[in-house]
């Protein structure tokens, strides 16, 4: 019976590796491909991350830290495999242009740690 088994669960594993090899299956999200308007980790240029297949949009975004004072942070948002953020500190604030994509204004930043 073990034999019998073993023969059925190769049997299972030959036929999904068949099917996903022959379906176009790339291992990419049902969302489609992720597009970064800024070109990539970029937290000096305002920008928005989106997938080919979804309406949904995800901007890079100004914030304060402990929603207190004034918007000195920006969540920068990436592309990579999928969407990725990084947090940055920016040193004479953050910006936001008339789509409300937050950039770090010239002047430098740093990378908070995650």
């Amino acid at each position: 019976m073990e034999k019998k088994s073993l023969y059925i669960v190769a049997v299972i594993v030959l036929v999904v590796g068949l099917v996903l090899s022959f379906s176009g299956f790339t291992g990419q999200s049902v969302l489609g491909k992720c597009k970064d308007t800024d070109g990539g980790d970029a937290p000096e240029i305002p920008g928005t991350v989106s997938y080919e297949k979804s309406d949904l949009i995800y901007k890079d975004e100004c914030y304060t830290w402990g929603n207190v004072g004034e918007k000195k942070y920006v969540r920068e948002r990436y592309c990579l495999d999928k969407m990725r953020n990084r947090e940055y500190h920016c040193f004479n604030g953050c910006l936001e242009n008339v789509e409300g994509e937050g950039y770090c204004a010239s002047g430098g930043y740093d990378i908070l740690p995650d």
